[in-house]
Formats: C-alpha cells, sequence, structure tokens
C-alpha cells in the first residue's frame, strides 16, 4: 500500500494528515502557496484532510450546506469562526448540486434528514453547481480538491470544469475493489475509472482515494507497478 506506512492524524480520520504530508513532500509543495477546494467540509477541522495545512498558512475555499440555527449544531458557525481568524479562508455554505436531478434529489433528502431531527423540516439551502462557486470565489485554477458528502463525490468530480493536482476523494471501501457498476456507491475500481478518464493516478487508498495528476507522477517514490494498482487497495476496510 505504500503510503499507507506515512499515516498519522492531527486532524483527519484515516491518517491522511501523514499520507498527504509525504506526498505533498515529494512533489514539491510550498504549502502556504497553495490552494486548496474542500466540499463537504464539516466544521472545517474534525476529520478535516485540509485543517492541518490550513494551519501551515494555506489558502481555502470550504464549502458545506448547513443551518446556522440555536437548536441545531452550529458546524457553519465553527466554519465561520476559521474565516474570521484567517483571510486566506473562505467559506460557502452551501448544496452543491450535479446536472441529475434524481441524484440531486436523493442526496438533498439525505442531508435534510440531519435538520429534520432538529425539528427543522423546511430546510432549503442555496444550491450550487462548484464550477460556480469557485467562479464567484474568482479561483480560476487551484492545486487539492477534496470531495466527502457521503453520496454523489464521483459526479461532482467528473463534471468539475477545472484540473487541481492531487484529488482526494472518499470511496465506499466496504465493496470488494474489483465490483463495479452500483450507481450509487463508488468502488476502488469505479472510482479509478473516472480518474483515469480524468488525467490522474491514483497513488493510494486509505478509506479516501488519493489522485496525482499524471503530469506530476515521476515526482512521486511510489513503484510504478504500484500505480492504480488495486494492490493499493487497503483490505481491512472490508
Amino acid at each position: 500500500m505504500y503510503y499507507n506506512k506515512f499515516k498519522y492524524n492531527k486532524y483527519s480520520q484515516n491518517g491522511e494528515d501523514g499520507i498527504i504530508e509525504k506526498i505533498f513532500r515529494e512533489l514539491n509543495f510550498v504549502i502556504d502557496e497553495l490552494t486548496l477546494v474542500d466540499v463537504g467540509a464539516y466544521d472545517g477541522t474534525s476529520y478535516s484532510n485540509f485543517k492541518n495545512l490550513i494551519d501551515q498558512g494555506a489558502r481555502a475555499i470550504l464549502i458545506e450546506p448547513c443551518l446556522v440555527d440555536e437548536n441545531c449544531k452550529p458546524k457553519y458557525s465553527k466554519l465561520k469562526q476559521i474565516e474570521e481568524i484567517n483571510k486566506k479562508i473562505k467559506t460557502f455554505n452551501c448544496f452543491i448540486k450535479t446536472k441529475d436531478e434524481i441524484l440531486n434529489k436523493q442526496a438533498f433528502d439525505y442531508c435534510n434528514t440531519f435538520h429534520v431531527k432538529c425539528g427543522i423540516l423546511d430546510w432549503n439551502p442555496e444550491q450550487k453547481n462548484l464550477n460556480d462557486v469557485l467562479d464567484a470565489a474568482n479561483i480560476k485554477n487551484y492545486d487539492v480538491l477534496n470531495i466527502d458528502i457521503d453520496s454523489y463525490d464521483h459526479m461532482v468530480w467528473e463534471e468539475h470544469n477545472l484540473s487541481p493536482k492531487v484529488v482526494i476523494i472518499e470511496i465506499n471501501s466496504s465493496i470488494f475493489p474489483e465490483k463495479t457498476g452500483n450507481p450509487k456507491y463508488y468502488s476502488f475500481s469505479d472510482s479509478l475509472k473516472l480518474g483515469i478518464k480524468k488525467g490522474y493516478s491514483c497513488v493510494c487508498h486509505c478509506g479516501n482515494m488519493i489522485y496525482v495528476r499524471n503530469d506530476l507522477l515521476n515526482n512521486l517514490s511510489i513503484p510504478n507497478n504500484l500505480i492504480n494498482s488495486i494492490n493499493l487497495f487497503d483490505k481491512s476496510w472490508l
């Protein structure tokens, strides 16, 4: 699994902080010059793959749909606090939609269940395409994309029209990596197919799959025979 041996968590959930640190060092990234985009940022700190980089000076766009209400968990208020103390951070309280209206409805209903628990029955957040959000933030190119929205992550990536250097995206790791074709749950192989189509190669699986744009692969120490290999899959997830 190669990069998995560098796992550690400061804010991340599955060792991503350590893996990202190693890969970014090999890519010669200067952390305080990076621009990050996080789709599904939650409160900006809990289980974050980016907070460690933000602490080191990276610029970030943090996107999370959340009702700011005294009766509900104030995750977006916590997210806003990061923006208030750091001029390099911009937050967006919106639901990222895709062209598939049926899928949007399913994902929106799932998101809305959390607010129903708070007694909110008619929550209706702003809905935008990721490309439109980044246009509003005046982002024409950037370095790292993280997508963790527990639903249609890969469709958001597929419709995105920019090509960051690194993409971190969640898959359903409880599915055997060889399985393909379930439109609701992207397996390792489903994700890999999309990544290759978009010009990326997978270099790590740790619950998330970590992709590096093909023009940067020569900077990495990972053996060529492991790149895009099913042997990257961490079987402890099964």
